[in-house]
């Protein structure tokens, strides 16, 4: 708004109290979009008429598509809460030449509803300095989480529950490690269309991103357990060290399968020929028990033993990180 130095009568001109002429004609500050993320010129155009009211009161209203840039922080990621600035400034005249007045309300009576993004406020500030003024324009935008949380956060969950069926395919089937390689595969695409879902920052790291990081590393660990497993499926017979011993036994009380001592059916008198053969016994059963065991129940056991760890670590990735999220989306709202 400015107004002329001279105003005239609507009576002596047949009662006209608006007349339209170029922009051009008129002076005005030369407006500028200070943080536009493209090419930097003057808000109006040729095309642009201004109303003269007979008062001197002149009303400009300029229109434009504008493409600015802001910082985003995309930490807590669909749960996230962005705060974008759109700064005017008036280019070629200092503070004390133009005076900026602004309404404290933005007006969106045009606004329509953006499918991933909402204006959660909004705000203007005009500022001073002795070079320049300008006003400021903050929006307040909030992300739309159930898209992101349907098509990529609810697969990748179920898919690092399906990684863990790896260690319920049998070594000797031949399907181990091309299922865990496939898995590995999978979180390396939805890696992929994460990161382009997402602008490239190095300031901070988006924790879904972090989070299938993570899922892969479990993929790759599974791979390398399952190559192990089939290595010692294959392996010829021979002696079975006391690591591999606890393995089986662990595995056993995982399954439930714990050994029951059986009762003696008669009582044996304690003589010098009886102790020689429970001597004798004794040392046939554990050689027994030496034979017992094979390479197959060891990889019978750790496919037990690792089914059941990484159930428990993808359960406690999956709360820390939706944990972490909703606490995000609490401290943004």
């Amino acid at each position: 708004m400015d107004r002329f130095r001279t105003s005239m009568d609507s009576v002596d001109y047949n009662g006209i109290y608006y007349i339209y002429i170029p922009q051009d004609d008129v002076w005005k500050p030369d407006l500028v979009l200070q943080n536009s993320n493209s090419k930097i010129k003057e808000l109006g155009g040729d095309f642009y008429t201004i109303a003269v009211a007979y008062t001197g009161e002149v009303s400009w209203y300029p229109y434009e598509v504008f493409t600015t840039k802001c910082s985003i922080d995309m930490t807590y990621f669909p749960y996230d809460t962005q705060t974008c600035d759109i700064e005017f400034t008036v280019w070629s005249y200092k503070s004390d030449d133009v005076n900026i007045s602004y309404n404290a309300r933005l007006i969106f009576d045009d606004y329509e509803e953006h499918s991933i993004w909402s204006i959660e406020s909004s705000n203007s500030d005009v500022w001073y300095r002795p070079s320049d003024c300008g006003v400021t324009f903050r929006l307040i935008l909030k992300r739309k989480p159930e898209f992101y949380i349907l098509n990529i956060l609810f697969p990748i969950a179920l898919i690092s529950f399906i990684t863990n069926v790896a260690f319920i395919i049998p070594s000797g089937s031949g399907e181990k490690i091309g299922f865990s390689v496939t898995i590995f595969l999978t979180f390396a695409v939805f890696l992929t269309i994460v990161s382009a879902q997402l602008p490239t920052n190095s300031e901070n790291t988006a924790i879904v991103s972090v989070y299938i990081v993570v899922e892969i590393l479990y993929s790759v660990l599974a791979l390398i357990i399952s190559s192990v497993s089939v290595r010692l499926q294959n392996r010829d017979k021979g002696n079975i060290n006391k690591f591999y011993r606890l393995l089986i036994k662990v595995s056993k009380y995982l399954l439930f399968q714990r050994g029951c001592r059986r009762k003696p059916s008669e009582v044996q008198i304690a003589t010098s020929e009886n102790c020689e053969k429970k001597d004798i016994q004794k040392e046939s059963d554990k050689k027994t028990m030496d034979d017992d065991h094979s390479w197959p129940e060891v990889c019978h056991a750790i496919d037990v033993i690792c089914f059941w760890m990484f159930n428990l670590a993808n359960i406690l990735t999956i709360a820390v990180v939706f944990g972490v999220l909703q606490r995000g989306r609490n401290a943004n709202s």
